[in-house]
């Protein structure tokens, strides 16, 4: 599953999120990017990932909001 997430992110499938820093807000609402939003965006998901709340832990979920902060 780790995989699938990594693949999400990075736009092997699905938008990707490159320059999400960057541009500061999503592109599915258009709320503003924060570590909070990150993490309540990778715990619940949306219309384009599932959620992964009860797929990876608390510690995983901050290292996957660093990594994106690099993309």
């Amino acid at each position: 599953m780790q995989e699938k997430l990594i693949a999400c992110l990075t736009g092997k499938i699905g938008p990707g999120l490159k320059g999400i820093g960057k541009r500061g807000t999503f592109t599915v609402n258009n709320n503003k990017v924060t570590d909070e939003s990150l993490k309540t965006w990778i715990e619940n998901g949306d219309s384009l990932m599932p959620p992964f709340k009860d797929v990876i832990d608390d510690n995983q979920i901050k290292d996957v909001i660093a990594y994106v902060k690099t993309l």
